[in-house]
């Protein structure tokens, strides 16, 4: 075996001999390719193993603590849920009619935190649609937009407040002002 871990070949020619060659030529027609003035056919090249392989489990030892190794395995896990999560919610908002960079941005203002107004709702859904059922990135998910939901909601009745507010504040002026 090689440091690659690939066998190493070598090439075996073959060679027609003249009884072969006479069986073909009587019980074959001729074709385009029997032509007199064609090339004369290489012999085919057969690899063929050297060495002789076994399967047999080797202890190796690694470059990484057990703990560490399984931290590096989860977190590569959990890179592909969220990356692939973002890849389909991208395909999912060009398939409802989105340009593909006004997706990519929506999704990229999600992912940083800065995607909390209200058209950014359809883009939490389908991040939340597009991740891996009952994993991390849906559950995160699905909690920003019911934040995202919230916050709306809140202004709302934020701006509500206010207008009450000022109702409050020209009724006291008025009582002010009548003595």
């Amino acid at each position: 075996m090689t440091l690659e871990g690939a066998e190493p070949l070598t090439k075996k020619r073959r060679v027609k001999t003249s009884a072969q060659c006479s069986d073909a030529t009587e019980t074959t027609t001729r074709t385009r390719s029997d032509n007199i003035l064609s090339e004369p056919e290489l012999p085919e090249e057969i690899p063929h193993q050297t060495m002789l392989s076994c399967d047999v489990d080797v202890e190796v030892p690694n470059l990484f603590h057990v703990r560490t190794r399984d931290i590096l395995r989860r977190t590569k896990y959990r890179e592909f849920e969220y990356t692939s999560g973002r890849i389909k919610a991208i395909r999912s908002l060009t398939a409802a009619r989105v340009g593909e960079e006004t997706a990519k941005q929506t999704v990229g203002d999600i992912v940083t935190g800065r995607g909390y107004a209200q058209y950014h709702q359809q883009a939490w859904m389908a991040l939340a649609k597009g991740s891996h059922d009952g994993g991390e990135a849906q559950k995160a998910a699905w909690i920003d937009l019911r934040t995202a939901t919230l916050m709306e909601k809140l202004e709302e009745q934020c701006s509500v407040a206010r207008g009450w507010w000022d109702v409050v504040d020209a009724c006291r002026s008025l009582c002010v002002e009548t003595p």
